[in-house]
């Protein structure tokens, strides 16, 4: 379901080294792959942020909110952008003392390339993302906040891909107390949130359980992962391939692992039952496993890593009403031989450097700008300055584009 140099590297190269407006191929329904150059006039997708307080006060933990809306036909990518495609990636950076958490993200939606036999998984129309930020408590009144927010992204329309980004400022006042922000604004958050995957716990119909095949693991090492599904008495979930197009199917999404490869997820055997209103069903029903292998680098640090991802399902009933489909996240930790216990929840803040002039060195969010590591060390230099590059933001996207496309002038076609 991974292949993260194929998917990371491979894409950014290829996608990006195309000239512009170059035809690379047939795409679905007789469209090419190439990159064009954006319209002025028509961005294809537009970035804002908005904060859910008005001033910040000491030890305060907020909440920034980045929305990508996305011109009709057009889509970015998950964290894991799967067989094809590039990250969304956020690297913030702000006063110093403040702490960076982890970006969340909307679930994503699977894409298939019928050309390409592949699947990516994408946001379109718009996509809310939503970082937690935590105040010094130390933190002086009267000083005006400056966070900066570097997104990077890879959009897409009909098999034309261009490389874009932004860099957004968010300007806050410290306050002895904090300030919520208005309804309104609230209320953009509360959306947000709905768009996010629930808790593992919070499943309806469903009790969802994860764990590894080895309490620890060396370097270079492999093990599993299963996501175990316990689907309520008379009811049953949608397979991975149902029948029918308007079924949802069952789907496990994985985000990436630092210094880590994650493979394809195998995924039950499906019962097969003949209704006689809607013929052919493939249903889960019982208690199901969804399992998928880990491979860690050989040369990595001891530090415990922690496997996320998401569960995508339909639930119905056996009389046949169906449930709205619902996204849910899961998380397990593994230890490295070595090197301490997992903590009983990850650490979710990164210390971010103080902003220069310039806009200073930014943090970057673990989950999503460290895509680059879940690759393997054999994939060598290319892998490397790729992801060097795309530290930078989406201004090292494009030079890494242009990179890319020296390479390709001198590799065969494939």
């Amino acid at each position: 379901m991974l292949r993260p140099f194929r998917a990371d590297s491979l894409m950014a190269i290829v996608i990006a080294a195309l000239p512009l407006n170059a035809m690379a191929g047939p795409g679905a329904g007789g469209d090419t792959y190439s990159v064009s150059a954006p319209e002025k006039d028509k961005p294809m997708v537009t970035a804002t942020v908005a904060a859910d307080r008005q001033a910040v006060g000491p030890g305060d933990t907020f909440n920034a909110l980045v929305t990508l809306k996305m011109a009709e036909g057009v889509h970015v990518y998950w964290r894991n952008p799967g067989e094809t495609g590039l990250p969304t990636k956020f690297r913030w950076s702000g006063p110093e003392g403040f702490r960076f958490g982890r970006t969340q993200f909307p679930a994503p939606e699977t894409k298939y390339d019928k050309v390409l036999k592949e699947t990516s998984f994408i946001h379109s129309d718009s996509a809310m993302f939503l970082t937690p930020i935590k105040a010094p408590d130390a933190l002086k009144a009267g000083e005006t906040l400056t966070f900066q927010v570097d997104v990077s992204w890879l959009s897409c329309k009909k098999g034309a891909c261009v490389p874009g980004g932004e860099k957004l400022t968010l300007k806050l006042p410290a306050a002895a107390k904090s300030k919520p922000a208005d309804d309104d604004a609230l209320g953009e958050f509360d959306a947000a949130r709905n768009m996010f995957p629930s808790p593992s716990d919070k499943a309806e119909h469903l009790k969802i359980n994860v764990r590894t095949s080895k309490a620890s693991v060396r370097p270079g090492e492999s093990f599993d992962v299963i996501v175990t599904a316990q689907i309520e008495a008379k009811h049953h979930m949608q397979s991975d391939k149902p029948l029918e197009d308007y079924l949802i199917p069952a789907y496990v999404f994985v985000e990436p692992v630092p210094d880590a490869e994650i493979g394809e997820v195998v995924y039950p055997k499906s019962h097969i039952r003949n209704d006689p209103m809607m013929g052919r069903m493939s249903e889960y029903s019982g208690t199901m496993e969804f399992k998928f292998p880990v491979t860690l680098e050989k040369e990595t640090d001891n530090k415990p890593r922690w496997i996320r991802g998401i569960l995508q399902s339909q639930i119905c009933t056996d009389e046949g009403t169906c449930y709205a489909p619902q996204t849910n996240a899961f998380a397990v930790a593994i230890q490295i031989e070595g090197g301490p216990a997992p903590a009983a929840t990850p650490e979710e803040f990164v210390a971010a450097a103080p902003m220069a002039s310039d806009g200073g060195t930014a943090t970057d969010d673990e989950s999503t700008t460290k895509t680059g590591e879940a690759t393997t060390r054999s994939e060598g230099w290319i892998s490397r300055t790729q992801e060097w590059l795309h530290s930078f933001g989406y201004v090292g996207v494009l030079f890494s584009a242009f990179i890319g496309g020296i390479i390709l002038n001198l590799m065969p076609c494939v």
